[in-house]
């Protein structure tokens, strides 16, 4: 708590650079979500023609080896959504992006 404001600018740019790169990714598979969400998860919800957001994990873990949170494990509710980490660098997050775009390239 005794750090400058310098740290907490630089920590905030850390996220919202990877905010975006989420964004890219949920964009990828047409999901929407709200803005303005705070904190170290972007919840998305799963565009319909994916399923449900356990059949969009699924998908995504045994097809494009990216792994996201199925909103169900948090409660009925989540059912059609996924959640993504905001912990992995932007990159991370980009290279998974790729990976998905590869994979619906095939289909």
């Amino acid at each position: 708590l005794s750090l400058d404001d310098n740290w907490y600018i630089s920590l905030n740019r850390t996220y919202s650079s990877r905010r975006k790169a989420a964004e890219r990714l949920a964009e990828t598979i047409g999901g929407t979500w709200q803005a303005g969400q705070s904190g170290l998860f972007l919840w998305v919800k799963v565009n319909p023609s994916m399923g449900t957001g356990d059949d969009c994990s699924d998908l995504l873990l045994h097809s494009a080896h990216v792994f996201v949170v199925a909103g169900s494990a948090f409660g009925k509710n989540g059912r059609d959504y996924i959640r993504i980490s905001l912990c992995a660098e932007a990159a991370i997050i980009d290279q998974a992006t790729v990976r998905i775009l590869q994979l619906m390239s095939k289909n």
